[in-house]
């Protein structure tokens, strides 16, 4: 799978094709009514060749992958795409009348906090996997790995004024100046609240404390989605932000004036997931698709093109990044509790302390 290597949708090439058809039918003047009619039938898809899939990427991630799939396997994919915790409710709500066939995307403590909504599965391609954030259960299967970094705006802060740990950011030298999404919204930014309070708490700071004290530095100011983390320091508007290596990387990449820094206290490398649906109604399909994407052939891609580290052993490069084991079981069950505090802190702020 190389970058550049698109191929055009089966679903728009048949379009395509009908809209040719009608036009010349047009122009012939052709009565074209049960033409169409035909057309149609043509377009329909009979159940065992689809998959609904939500997931949490962005375009440039889930739209190559995708199309390759439907290409080598036949099966035609419907995306529904939303942040996590969006997509998460949205199966969750569907319990009765479900639609999804996929949850693709979303850390994987996002992802085990939903777990009774999921099928165990286990990839062909588990052997090779990356087992540190393995599920107990098999209900998600590791896609790619996301250190947390800082970013910081290079035409607004100097080299040697750059936040290095999560302590240096928390001390009050960039209060109002981070950016950083909402953890309730964006799966990033819980992970990166998570890592924050867990390599803070070993310095024997209490997470209540913690969780205040890292609210006052933000000056109450939240945003609503992990993109604006990097929009932000680029326009000047914040000086520094919160956000992924992939993000940082590409944007880099692309000339950004940012710079990244991966915290000298520790950081996690927390990977995304994904995960078939509890009574999927194309399990077959959909564990083709948890397959195809932990692949090699994905894995490789992800790692050369998409800024992504790989979770396959065969394919994984060293690091020199300080490395905490996140702590998994903490963020699942105490994400309601953390988020609870985190709501009651900014509506504190925001009605003046």
């Amino acid at each position: 799978m190389k970058k550049g290597k698109f191929h055009l949708s089966k679903k728009v090439s048949v379009a395509i094709l009908i809209i040719i058809a009608l036009i010349f039918a047009l122009i012939l003047g052709i009565d074209i009514p049960q033409k169409a009619d035909k057309a149609d039938n043509v377009y329909s898809l009979s159940e065992e060749n689809k998959l609904i899939v939500y997931t949490a990427h962005k375009p440039e991630i889930y739209e190559p992958i995708i199309q390759e799939f439907e290409e080598e396997t036949g099966i035609w994919v419907e995306v529904v795409s939303g942040g996590t915790s969006q997509m998460l409710e949205l199966i969750a709500s569907e319990d009765d009348g479900k639609k999804a066939d996929i949850m693709f995307g979303g850390g994987v403590d996002s992802l085990d906090s939903y777990s009774s909504y999921f099928e165990p599965y286990v990839s062909k391609n588990a052997s090779n996997l990356d087992t540190s954030y393995a599920s107990a259960t098999n209900s998600y299967t590791v896609f790619s790995s996301l250190p947390t970094v800082f970013i910081y705006n290079t035409k607004l802060i100097n080299y040697n004024e750059r936040p290095q740990s999560w302590a240096m950011l928390l001390s009050g030298s960039y209060k109002g100046e981070i950016a950083f999404a909402d953890p309730c919204t964006s799966g990033s930014s819980y992970t990166a609240m998570m890592t924050m309070l867990q390599v803070l708490t070993l310095d024997d700071k209490n997470d209540d404390d913690t969780l205040s004290l890292f609210m006052d530095n933000l000056g109450g100011d939240v945003l609503d989605s992990s993109t604006d983390v990097v929009t932000e320091v680029i326009a000047g508007r914040k000086t520094v932000g919160i956000t992924t290596e992939e993000v940082a990387r590409k944007n880099i990449a692309n000339g950004a004036s940012i710079e990244m820094i991966y915290p000298e206290d520790g950081t996690a490398a927390l990977p995304d997931g994904c995960a078939i649906v509890k009574g999927a109604a194309h399990l077959d399909n959909a564990k083709a698709f948890i397959d195809f994407v932990s692949g090699r052939q994905v894995q490789l891609y992800l790692s050369e093109y998409q800024f992504r580290r790989s979770v396959r052993t065969d394919t994984n490069s060293s690091s020199d990044i300080n490395v905490i084991i996140y702590d998994i079981d903490k963020a699942t069950a105490y994400r309601s509790d953390i988020l609870d505090k985190w709501n009651t802190l900014r509506d504190s702020f925001e009605g003046g302390n």
